[in-house]
């Protein structure tokens, strides 16, 4: 059907019939998947990661870089046995040792502080994570469409994204693979549709978006940076674009380079600190193999065609083939050497940044694959596409329990409401990974005991035994009973909370041997 009759064809009753059915059920689809994140949502204060940003965002909203140390009396940080005796997860301790610094970058955090001075913190993270969540099923359709992909093949690559198990186990939490995802990809969009605007005007404030886009992806995740060389392709090479969109990246820089002196102490320093530590060129066969285990199951089989986008359709010499292939290269390449890539199929969370590139992409050689065919054919190829497009990751979603990830970090503020009811204000509490949501969520002197020397212990114990004060240890089940043990002295299970348990000290230990 030529482009002429296909308008026609549209513009008949039959076919406004058709566009008005398709609408409500694309209407319908977009608003049980709401439901269903809303239903499933548990982006709280919870554990490293998600408590970490939530710190760090009250702590913004308060236009602090650092936090106070709760210290026992009698034993400051600069006197204990370890430099983290106090420092709950997602924090480290400043040089004096006089105050905690966050070690997570500040752009989800800045986003959550925004949404909590208008929902309140108990929602703050969950408007954000939905909103990202939802908004990004839209931008990547929009991209799949500017990238000449019929209405069709852009919903399917809107659907890969929606039902992926590691796209819905990280937008259920407090993450910031998501949104990371969500800005990236629309800095993509922008940029490209900067070079197809209508007028030099339009194609600057187009790239002046990409680059406002960009620096918001930066400030989330530091290693979105990786997108730079693909938005240049995607800009194209013209100095009005390059130079707004250098221009609209600006204050997130500045505001970065602010934040990181302010925090760290220098403009390049991080809370990550050194990564060479974590990256190594050993582990990349495994992460290889990782890749080609988990990628298709996640990203949809159709990301193993990528690869063949150049070669395809008359692409070699197109450039947003380009720009998609060195955006999924860079990301995979990038974490291909770090150290927890490859340990199971949620740490692909790292590379979820490039899964526009790699459904879109696929998707692109499997369209040129289909024009080969007559019209029935054709519809048919389509069809069986999106069906195992979509299929291979929906199964695997639901085999792997991915919505589940909300439910298991809401049972953080379901403990933090029983030791609020139950643990007197001014008690002391042991634990590990309770101590980032306890931190945010109370008022409580935190001690991390794992983070104490075997041959040290009694340095803290004595302190604490001595202090007069109600102590009480909360134990997730992976920490019980290795935590009492070390600690030693008499322990009274108070209460449980799921799997967490919460012990009272009633008698102290002699000296550890």
């Amino acid at each position: 059907m030529t482009s002429g009759a296909r308008i026609e064809a549209l513009a008949s009753p039959s076919g406004k019939r058709r566009r008005r059915l398709v609408f409500a059920c694309v209407v319908v689809a977009l608003s049980l998947y709401g439901w269903f994140l809303a239903r499933h949502m548990g982006a709280v204060a919870g554990g490293a990661d998600s408590s970490g940003y939530f710190n760090q965002a009250r702590a913004l909203s308060e236009l602090e870089t650092h936090v106070p140390v709760r210290e026992l009396p009698g034993l400051s940080l600069q006197q204990a046995p370890t430099d983290y005796l106090y420092v709950p997860l997602g924090f480290r301790p400043t040089k004096d040792k006089e105050a905690l610094a966050m070690t997570y970058p500040i752009g989800l955090p800045l986003l959550i502080a925004a949404s909590a001075a208008v929902v309140g913190w108990v929602h703050a993270g969950g408007v954000v994570m939905w909103l990202h969540a939802m908004g990004a099923l839209f931008v990547v359709y929009a991209l799949g469409r500017s990238l000449d992909l019929s209405s069709p093949w852009a919903a399917v690559g809107a659907a890969i994204v929606a039902v992926s198990a590691v796209y819905v186990c990280m937008a259920l939490q407090a993450m910031s693979d998501v949104p990371s995802l969500t800005w990236v990809t629309l800095a993509v969009l922008a940029a490209w549709k900067s070079r197809q605007a209508s007028t030099p005007g339009r194609g600057a404030a187009l790239a002046a978006g990409a680059g406002a886009a960009f620096a918001l992806a930066v400030l989330i995740r530091p290693t979105n940076s990786l997108a730079l060389i693909p938005l240049l392709l995607a800009l194209g090479f013209s100095w009005r674009r390059m130079l707004a969109f250098g221009l609209a990246g600006l204050p997130g820089a500045a505001l970065l380079a602010w934040h990181n002196h302010a925090a760290y102490g220098a403009v390049f320093s991080s809370g990550y600190g050194n990564i060479a530590g974590i990256m190594s060129w050993a582990i990349v066969p495994r992460t290889l193999l990782h890749y080609a285990t988990w990628l298709p199951v996640l990203f949809g089989p159709q990301v193993l065609l990528v690869p063949l986008l150049p070669f395809v359709g008359g692409r070699f010499r197109r450039v947003e083939a380009w720009v998609l292939v060195t955006w999924a290269t860079l990301f995979l390449g990038f974490f291909v050497a770090y150290y927890h890539t490859h340990e199971t199929w949620w740490y692909l969370r790292f590379v979820l940044p490039m899964m526009p590139a790699g459904v879109l992409g696929g998707l692109l050689v499997l369209d040129a694959w289909s024009r080969r065919f007559g019209a029935r054919t054709r519809r048919r190829f389509v069809l069986a596409a999106a069906v195992v497009s979509i299929g291979v990751p929906l199964h695997w979603t639901d085999r792997l329990n991915a919505e589940e990830s909300g439910y298991g970090e809401r049972v953080y503020p379901e403990m933090v409401e029983w030791v609020r009811a139950n643990v007197p204000p001014d008690g002391v509490i042991v634990c590990m990974q309770a101590s980032g949501a306890l931190y945010f969520s109370t008022g409580y002197t935190i001690v991390r005991w794992d983070v104490i020397p075997r041959d040290r212990m009694n340095e803290v114990v004595v302190p604490l035994d001595t202090s007069g004060l109600p102590v009480f240890a909360v134990l997730w089940a992976f920490e019980y009973p290795r935590a009492l043990e070390a600690l030693g002295g008499e322990w009274v299970e108070e209460g449980r909370v799921r799997d967490v348990t919460i012990w009272r000290r009633v008698t102290p230990t002699a000296e550890i041997p």
